[in-house]
């Protein structure tokens, strides 16, 4: 379900409730090479334009990993609760990148370095 949230931006939300290792949606939709401002990068030059995981936000404390074509659950998550995922673990480069509002680090793929996100959890 997208839902409109702060700043009029619009997010991903759990209609159910989700447990660790539960699989949420697998991405699906056309295939590019190159990131775009929707994309979600899943293999070395593969970008997935889906439909849903174009709203998936950015969280340096996400609820969910990519693995592969899977958005997998990392925590509990309840009912309404925004769906998210570190891009800095998942995307090489953005198209658009953009100032975290958690961690204030500027967010353009792997090579950011976040005050909160600790790289030996990959």
């Amino acid at each position: 379900m997208l839902k409109t949230i702060a700043w009029k931006r619009k997010a991903l939300v759990a209609l159910q409730r989700y447990y660790p290792g539960d699989t949420i949606h697998t991405l699906n939709g056309r295939l590019v090479s190159t990131p775009t401002n929707t994309s979600v990068q899943i293999g070395p030059r593969a970008h997935v334009e889906d439909e849903y995981g174009a709203f998936m936000n950015h969280s340096c404390l996400p609820n969910t990993i990519i693995h592969n074509e899977q958005v997998i659950a990392t925590c509990t998550i309840n009912i309404g609760t925004e769906l998210t995922y570190n891009y800095i673990k998942t995307e090489t480069a953005l198209a658009k990148p953009f100032l975290c509002d958690f961690c204030h680090a500027y967010i353009d793929g792997k090579n950011t370095v976040c005050p909160t996100y600790k790289r030996e959890e990959d």
